[in-house]
């Protein structure tokens, strides 16, 4: 009896750590502020996000790759894990992109903000 009950605890503790150890999933929506191609990272309100390639918008699944849809602006909701130093985004869905003006005005913003 002693022995299973050894055997059923050690079981239980490896079950519990291996749950405590695995990534925590989130969802947000916000302003897509930054896009870096070379890293496969997007900024959304301030907070960096790891977005691979392989990710295709929730809505278009055929329309590619979605990191190379968005631009500044862009209006997205999104949903992904928390792992590692940096989170990844596993789904998105494009809700709003800014107009060509709205895209303008946000780059002469950026312009003046660092002069």
């Amino acid at each position: 009896m002693k022995k299973f009950l050894f055997i059923f605890v050690s079981v239980c503790g490896l079950w519990m750590a291996h749950a405590s150890a695995q990534a925590q999933t989130f969802e947000a929506a916000g302003v897509v502020q930054d896009i870096n191609l070379a890293q496969s990272k997007i900024r959304v309100d301030d907070s960096i996000y790891l977005l691979p390639n392989s990710v295709t918008e929730s809505l278009l699944v055929n329309a590619g790759p979605v990191i190379y849809q968005l631009q500044m602006g862009t209006v997205i909701a999104f949903s992904g894990t928390e792992s590692g130093s940096i989170a990844k985004i596993e789904s998105v869905a494009i809700l709003l992109q800014p107009s060509p003006e709205e895209v303008q005005e946000l780059l002469r913003e950026r312009t003046n903000e660092q002069n």
